[in-house]
């Protein structure tokens, strides 16, 4: 893993350090860099349909550091593995574009922010948090209530599923912030890479409240269920311009926006320190109802539920393999065969595990991704 996490740490943005570490032309590997550069593109286009082709090409580019297009392709990595695991500054890649006159929201979205206020009961109970704040002694538990109902309420405004409920015991298990892949940009692997097991950081967060959507599971009264999103309710001081986090505000809608998530911000609903914080929602694009049709012959779906008779199998990382799987947010649930798995998930995040199939980890997934396809047609 340390090894994967340097070669996405080393930037392919300084074409004078490429020239000095690179031997004389080798035409094969000009090739293979011209494929990975066409690669990437096709991930960039996949998420940027309506930009026109030159456009696009401009945008990489730049947020490869380079001026243009022409000066990229002129300075053409002689290796592929220094383009394929490059990062992408998705700063400039918007800036590009946004001077090509495409119209991108901050986290490179296309569409508004839903504009959805407050209903008048939702109001008053703003009102009724914002005088027991000043005075919270002994009133804390209908403080914790009026919070409690205000994200319920928010939840089923927005479509967000339910606020996380700690105490559900029916819950096999829980997906939180994971990639959405059908949204994301290339390099969203550097986020989850830097954080042990995955987890995703959102600068200048706080006062976070995650909500999750329900997925169900066969002959068992359990479920499962993944994160829909979540609300940080940072104080406005420290994010408006000139706040202690006002910068770090604006990283988190970048983040968001590598990840194929949104962000908008909806203050008149903010319930924590009501008057007084901001409320941002982070949520994934991709809605429900495509999820809920992509886990119902998911891999993931069927290794838990074939868990206990999988485990007790002669053959060898198998148990391992099934766990990294489940414990991880970032798997797409729509993954077709190993091929996919390794272009669409690997390629980013635990390839030196899993991204070789005859070494490592990737024969045992290999194998178990062929077994699934097998039950499937069975």
């Amino acid at each position: 893993m340390a090894q994967l996490i340097s070669a996405h740490n080393a930037r392919f943005a300084s074409p004078a350090s490429l020239n000095k570490a690179l031997v004389p032309l080798d035409p094969s590997f000009v090739h293979q860099a011209e494929q990975a550069l066409r690669s990437l593109k096709t991930r960039v286009q996949a998420r940027f349909p309506f930009v026109r082709s030159s456009h696009l090409s401009e945008a990489i580019a730049s947020s490869l550091g380079y001026n243009t297009n022409a000066a990229l392709r002129a300075d053409l990595p002689r290796n592929a593995i220094e383009l394929a695991y490059s990062l992408m500054d998705v700063t400039l890649l918007r800036e590009r574009l946004k001077s090509l006159n495409y119209k991108l929201n901050d986290d490179l979205s296309t569409q508004p922010a839903p504009t959805l206020q407050p209903p008048p009961e939702y109001l008053a109970r703003l009102r009724e948090l914002k005088r027991l704040q000043e005075n919270p002694e002994h009133v804390y538990p209908r403080i914790q209530k009026l919070r409690a109902e205000c994200a319920k309420e928010f939840a089923n405004a927005f479509g967000l599923g339910h606020p996380e409920n700690v105490n559900d015991t029916s819950v096999q298990h829980s997906w939180f912030v994971g990639v959405d892949h059908h949204a994301c940009l290339p390099g969203w692997g550097e986020l989850a890479n830097a954080q042990h097991g995955g987890r995703i950081d959102f600068p200048a967060s706080d006062h976070r409240v995650h909500f999750f959507r329900d997925l169900p599971l066969a002959r068992t009264s359990m479920h499962c269920e993944y994160q829909t999103g979540f609300v940080s309710m940072p104080y406005s001081s420290a994010v408006r311009p000139g706040g202690l986090s006002a910068k770090k505000f604006g990283e988190a809608a970048v983040v968001a926006g590598r990840l194929g998530w949104t962000m908008s911000m909806h203050s008149a609903w903010s319930w924590y320190q009501a008057g007084q914080t901001e409320l941002v929602l982070f949520r994934r694009t991709t809605q429900h109802d495509q999820i809920l049709q992509q886990w119902e012959h998911s891999f993931s779906r069927w290794l838990l539920e074939n868990r206990t008779r999988l485990m007790n199998s002669s053959e060898p990382d198998v148990g391992m393999v099934i766990e990294d799987v489940l414990s991880c947010p970032h798997i797409p649930f729509d993954v077709r065969d190993y091929e996919d798995c390794r272009e669409r998930y690997l390629r980013e995040f635990s390839s030196q595990l899993y991204g070789d199939r005859k070494a490592g980890l990737g024969p045992a997934l290999e194998r178990l991704l062929q077994t699934w396809l097998e039950a499937r047609t069975t």
